[in-house]
C-alpha cells in the first residue's frame, strides 16, 4: 500500500493524544463555574485570579480572598507537617513562628529564637533576652533611663559633666538637662581604742553606696548632704567608735554611714536602697577599718590599715571606716567623710 507511511504517522499521533488525555484534563475558562473540581489535572492558558477578576500573574490571590487553612482565614499561612513552625500574615502583620510551638533556627543555629522569646547570637540556648557569644559592635547604648550615650565611659563617668560634692551644698540643674546620674557614699565608722587586757578595739565599718539616674527638670534646686565620719575613741575609754552619718541628694537617693568599732565588735558597714548599691564591709577585729561600698569599681575609700607598731594608716575619702588600735595600746581613729557626686 502506497499509504502504509501516512497511515502508521497518523496511529502515532492518535496514541500520543490518547496517552496525554489519560493524565491530564483541559477545560475553556469559561467551563469553570462555582462548585467542586472533578479529580485530574487541569491546565488553564494565561493568569489564575483567585478573588480577583484581573490576575496580573500566574497566580493571584486577592488579600480580602486570603488562603483559608482550617477554620481560620488568614492572608497566607505555611505550616509544617506538625503545625508547629509557620510563617503568617495576619490583619497587616507578618508572623513567624504564629504557634511558638517550637524554636526559630537561623544559619543551622549561629541564631536562635526560643519559645520563651530570648535571642540567642552564636549560642544555641540564650538564657536572657539577648545573649551574645562574641563582640557587640554599635553607635549607642541605652540602658534603662540612663542618657543615651554614644561614647563609653571610662573611669566611671569621668567623660561626662561633673560635680562632685565633699561637704552638703546646693545642685541646681543646669538648662537644658533633664536627666541625671547621681553617686552618693556615706561616711566611714570610726574605730575603737582597745582595753588594756580585756579586749582589741575593733575597726570601723565603710560607708555604704548608692547609684540612680534620675529625670529632672531645668532649674530645680536639690539639698546636698554629705555625711561626716565617725570620730575615733581613745583607748581604755571603752567607747565604742562614732557612727558615720547619711550621705543624701535631695529625697532621691541617700547611703548612709558605716557603724563604729567597739571593744570586741567591728562596726557594721552602711547601706543604700538605691538601684545600683553596694554595702559598705564590716571592721575587722586586727584593727583595720571597713572598706566603703563599691571599694573595688566605684571609687569608694578603702578603710584605714590594721595597727601596728609606729604606725597606722588613716581610711580613705569617701566612706572608708576608720581603724581600731587592734591588739596595741592605741586609740582608734576616725572614718572618712562621704561624698556626693552629680553627672550629667
Amino acid at each position: 500500500m502506497k499509504n502504509k507511511p501516512l497511515i502508521f504517522f497518523t496511529i502515532c499521533i492518535v496514541l500520543v493524544g490518547l496517552a496525554i488525555g489519560a493524565a491530564t484534563v483541559s477545560h475553556n475558562p469559561s467551563q469553570i463555574t462555582p462548585g467542586t473540581f472533578a479529580s485530574g489535572d487541569y491546565l488553564f492558558p494565561g493568569n489564575v485570579g483567585i478573588g480577583t477578576a484581573s490576575p496580573g500573574a500566574p497566580l493571584d490571590v486577592a488579600p480580602v480572598a486570603g488562603i483559608r487553612t482550617g477554620t481560620a482565614a488568614k492572608n497566607i499561612a505555611l505550616f509544617t507537617a506538625g503545625g508547629g513552625n509557620d510563617i503568617q500574615s495576619t490583619g497587616g502583620t507578618l508572623y513567624f513562628n504564629f504557634n511558638r510551638a517550637q524554636a526559630l533556627n537561623f544559619l543551622n543555629g549561629f541564631a536562635v529564637l526560643t519559645t520563651a522569646g530570648d535571642v540567642g547570637i552564636g549560642t544555641p540556648s540564650p538564657t536572657e533576652k539577648l545573649e551574645v557569644v562574641g563582640k557587640i559592635k554599635g553607635t549607642e547604648i541605652c540602658i534603662g533611663t540612663d542618657v543615651c550615650r554614644s561614647t563609653w565611659p571610662s573611669g566611671g563617668l569621668s567623660n561626662v559633666n561633673t560635680r562632685v560634692f565633699s561637704k552638703s551644698g546646693t545642685f541646681t540643674v543646669p538648662a537644658g538637662v533633664t536627666s541625671i546620674t547621681v553617686d552618693v557614699w556615706g561616711g566611714g565608722g570610726g574605730g575603737a581604742g582597745g582595753m588594756t587586757s580585756v579586749c582589741w578595739g575593733y575597726g570601723g565599718g565603710g560607708g555604704g553606696f548608692g547609684r540612680g539616674t534620675f529625670t529632672v527638670t531645668p532649674g530645680d534646686s536639690y539639698i546636698i548632704t554629705v555625711g561626716s565620719g565617725g570620730s575615733g575613741t581613745v583607748m581604755d575609754s571603752g567607747i565604742p567608735g562614732g557612727i558615720g552619718q547619711t550621705s543624701s541628694f535631695g529625697i532621691l537617693i541617700s547611703a548612709t554611714g558605716g557603724g563604729g568599732g567597739t571593744c570586741g565588735t567591728g562596726g557594721a558597714g552602711g547601706t543604700s536602697a538605691a538601684t545600683i548599691n553596694f554595702p559598705g564591709s564590716s571592721g575587722a577585729g586586727s584593727g583595720a577599718g571597713g572598706d566603703a561600698g563599691g571599694a573595688d569599681g566605684y571609687g569608694g575609700g578603702l578603710g584605714g590599715g590594721a595597727a601596728t607598731p609606729g604606725f597606722t594608716t588613716e581610711a580613705e575619702v569617701p566612706g572608708g571606716g576608720g581603724p581600731g588600735s587592734g591588739s596595741l595600746a592605741k586609740d582608734g581613729l576616725k572614718g572618712a567623710h562621704g561624698k556626693v557626686a552629680v553627672y550629667w
